[in-house]
């Protein structure tokens, strides 16, 4: 969880964002894995930017996301470590990183949790990295990657 204050998050309804998420994939992805691993990087970011889900008025449960989430496209594994190391370093900006490996060992946390944990970062072929923090910081963290198609 960040340092970042519920307050400080602006209002849900205001017209420009206080903050800014964004999930970087590698092109390699495509289709139904693209969807997984974007899913898989939302729900590891775990930030303030997903509140409790919000009822309508037959009971219905809807995800309550506050800004926008651009989905963006890195060419190499290169682009995504040094994007990983960058918003790691950086103050005030959360980041989350999925890697090949872990797609591999669907099902077997407690391998996947030993590999990542034994390994460097080097070591590991990363498929995306989500990115929170404020609409700047992220915009300039990300402004090499293209927009997802």
């Amino acid at each position: 969880m960040s340092n970042i204050s519920p307050t400080d998050l602006g209002s849900p309804t205001t017209s420009q964002p206080v903050f800014r998420l964004a999930v970087i994939l590698h092109k390699s992805l495509s289709g139904g894995s693209a969807a997984n691993v974007a899913a898989i990087i939302a729900g590891g970011l775990k930030c303030e930017a997903f509140g409790p889900p919000i009822m309508d008025k037959g009971g219905n449960a809807h995800a309550s996301i506050r800004w926008n989430m651009p989905i963006l496209k890195a060419k190499t594994n290169g682009q995504l470590q040094t994007l990983m190391e960058k918003s790691t370093a950086h103050p005030g900006v959360e980041s989350v990183a999925f890697c090949d490996e872990g797609r591999l060992l669907s099902n077997n946390f407690a391998e996947y949790h030993n590999l990542i944990q034994g390994s460097e970062p080097s070591e590991l072929s990363l498929l995306a990295v989500g990115v929170f923090g404020s609409d700047k910081d992220v915009r300039d963290l990300t402004r090499a990657f293209s927009l997802y198609q």
